[in-house]
């Protein structure tokens, strides 16, 4: 993943929508096979920085410099073990990021709030069927959600800074906000 990292370092992350437009075009040059092999030839995977979640497991693959931006492998989790939750209910991101399919694919839909309804009240406003090769970027205020996940699925995804503390998921007719840890250890320290 070094020469990856390493292109995604010379772009300027303090410009984080330019950056990932560059970021998008750079993926759209790559071959999700090629990119596959390379992780597995370059397994640089850091198991202790890589997380779970109820739809699939973040694989960390390295950052810029001062964490600019991190550099993910996402494997869905095949249909019998994946839980709803995460990237399967309306949501959005602290973050820009930049995703794209490398195996399987997806349905990606785009949301827009509701004026006069309430903050947790979003409608559907666009639904993209993606599948291997297929590169998205998603702004922190643009709310979205996957379904269709195909068993086998992975993608690469870059992500730079946050921009704010909190995600917020849309669920039921309610909004709920998710803050980082960073976030969430002022509060314990406060509240002791």
């Amino acid at each position: 993943m070094k020469p990856i990292v390493d292109s995604l370092k010379a772009f300027t992350w303090s410009d984080r929508h330019e950056a990932h437009t560059q970021a998008a075009c750079l993926f759209d040059g790559l071959r999700p096979e090629e990119v596959l092999a390379q992780v597995r030839d370059d397994l640089s995977i850091e198991v202790e920085r890589s997380v779970e979640k109820t739809t699939h497991y973040k694989w960390f693959l390295g950052e810029g410099s001062e964490r600019s931006f991190e550099l993910w492998l996402h494997e869905y989790k095949p249909s019998n073990l994946r839980r709803t939750g995460h990237a399967t209910v309306a949501h959005n991101h602290r973050f820009w990021l930049t995703s794209l399919i490398l195996r399987g694919g997806f349905s990606d839909t785009r949301y827009a709030r509701v004026e006069g309804e309430g903050d947790a009240h979003i409608e559907p406003i666009r639904r993209r069927p993606m599948e291997a090769g297929n590169t998205m970027v998603i702004g922190p205020d643009e709310i979205h959600s996957l379904s269709d996940l195909r068993d086998g699925t992975i993608s690469v995804v870059v992500q730079s800074r946050p921009l704010r503390s909190f995600s917020e998921v849309f669920e039921n007719g309610e909004v709920r906000r998710y803050s980082d840890l960073e976030a969430k250890l002022a509060e314990l320290r406060a509240s002791l």
